[in-house]
């Protein structure tokens, strides 16, 4: 499996994992990426920075979509420590897919 992410605002892919396989139905990626953004500060007028993080299947000759999900990393600006977040994967054929994010 591999997950592209990609910024609203930027409409392309700005990062993706590496592949990893799936065992008993989980898939660990064994390195993370990271993705650097601006943020509105709590002074500053709210605003959406929404990422979309797309999971496919890539056991087979052409990779095929699994799902998708999306963050508004707007929510977490005042935040000093790592979050986990369990995003659903909408449009997945397994359902109750879940994509867990730091």
């Amino acid at each position: 499996m591999t997950v592209v992410v990609t910024p609203q605002d930027v409409g392309r892919p700005t990062a993706r994992t590496e592949r990893a396989e799936v065992a008993d139905g989980a898939c660990r990626w064994p390195a993370p990426i990271f993705e650097a953004t601006k943020l509105p500060s709590a002074k500053a007028a709210a605003g959406d920075k929404i990422y979309q993080f797309l999971v496919y299947e890539t056991g087979s000759a052409k990779a095929a979509l699994l799902g998708e999900a999306t963050v508004n990393m707007a929510e977490y600006a005042e935040a000093f420590k790592p979050s986990a977040v369990t995003l659903p994967l909408k449009g997945s054929p397994a359902p109750g897919a879940l994509l867990h994010v730091s």
